[in-house]
């Protein structure tokens, strides 16, 4: 199903409008045959989405299935979308590029209020009070985030519905350190998905060793509970979380903790990326990267891989740079949209599956299997 919808425009899908209309937990109810696997769903897009399934929209979920490069390569941590880090942090990365660029022209904690698009240019007015003139400008922010900003001209209808109905998802994202990696001499990976308080965790170790901890999620409905906790009662429960799920006494005794709701972020408002409830993105999505005039749309929700990824990220902002490239004169307009190319320092290996996994049916395919057999087998017996 994921692999029926356009990456770029996933709105043009065949059964778009079918899709678009349900939630992913009415999909799983209608076609999982256990509560367990019931569960399972929910379990899996909280911890892609932090949203409940009863909040997503089925196409826009099989939407982040495609750009992710389906559903085992989405979830996977080995051979998957969360088996990286980068050593020193990815701080690095915006430090280095800050420097290459110049320092001097880096503005930092100057929030823009206000963008205002005139006959020779852009006119774009900080919280601080300064004014920045520009030919064009590309914005970056989350969707839902363009609502703290005051644009001339106004943005489209369609657009301002859009940014007004794709929430952030919901989490606190927790660190526990301990004094040793003891998961690991007993052999355990110190990663786990589950229904618990945590609805994901991976061991933080870093590279050499050295600080040893693991890193938790805490989504949606778990995110709510928690958030009305206090920063000491939320320690408790995670190390409490840890220690049940693991079946290890050790987890209740952190060197430190450290955590961040990302709810409580004036500028993003949320984690990972904007969530589509139904009917959104088949009425309003081609409003999500369409420029309005000097005015050009980026960030990682816009992206055609690894939406709501750093991955993405860096492919949106390609893209919105060649788009104003283009508008310049400077790039034809076949140079836009360009493929990533596969890294060749992290080669994705093919996913093997068993026998069972490959013809198991849905229970659809089982029902009319069933029916066939059935009436192969009355006639066979009449005749």
């Amino acid at each position: 199903m994921a692999m029926e919808v356009p990456i770029d425009a996933p709105w043009k899908a065949k059964h778009a409008q079918q899709w678009d209309t349900i939630t992913v937990k009415e999909f799983l109810d209608k076609n999982c045959w256990t509560a367990f696997m019931k569960e399972l769903g929910r379990v899996l897009v909280v911890s892609v989405l932090c949203a409940e399934d009863h909040q997503v929209s089925l196409l826009f979920f099989l939407w982040l299935v495609h750009c992710g490069k389906g559903i085992d390569r989405l979830l996977n941590t080995n051979n998957g979308g969360q088996e990286r880090k980068i050593e020193g942090g990815t701080q690095q990365i915006s430090i280095k590029m800050a420097s290459e660029l110049g320092w001097d022209r880096v503005m930092l904690s100057s929030p823009v209020i206000s963008v205002t698009q005139t006959d020779n240019g852009v006119r774009a007015l900080t919280q601080n009070g300064d004014i920045i003139l520009a030919a064009y400008v590309i914005s970056a922010v989350p969707q839902a985030i363009l609502n703290k900003i005051h644009f001339e001209p106004n943005l489209s209808s369609q657009k301002m519905q859009l940014i007004q109905r794709i929430p952030m998802g919901s989490i606190i994202k927790t660190v526990v350190f301990y004094k040793e990696a003891f998961w690991r001499h007993q052999g355990l990976s110190g990663e786990l998905v589950s229904d618990s308080l945590i609805n994901v965790c991976y061991d933080d170790t870093k590279a050499d060793g050295s600080q040893p901890a693991i890193m938790c999620f805490v989504a949606a409905n778990n995110q709510y509970k928690a958030g009305r906790m206090t920063k000491d009662e939320r320690q408790t429960a995670v190390c409490q979380c840890l220690a049940q799920t693991f079946k290890c006494q050790q987890f209740l005794k952190p060197l430190d903790y450290i955590e961040n709701d990302w709810n409580k972020e004036e500028y993003s408002g949320g984690c990972y990326m904007s969530v589509y409830p139904p009917g959104v993105l088949t009425t309003f999505g081609s409003k999500l990267r369409e420029p309005l005039g000097k005015l050009y749309f980026a960030g990682s929700e816009s992206a055609t891989e690894w939406m709501g990824y750093m991955d993405g990220a860096v492919q949106s902002g390609e893209r919105a740079a060649r788009q104003v490239l283009y508008a310049m004169g400077k790039v034809c307009k076949d140079q836009v949209w360009q493929d990533e190319p596969a890294s060749t320092d992290v080669i994705a290996q093919p996913f093997q599956h068993s026998f069972i996994e490959t013809i198991l049916p849905s229970v659809t395919g089982l029902v009319y299997f069933l029916c066939a057999f059935i009436t192969v087998l009355i006639a066979f017996l009449m005749y």
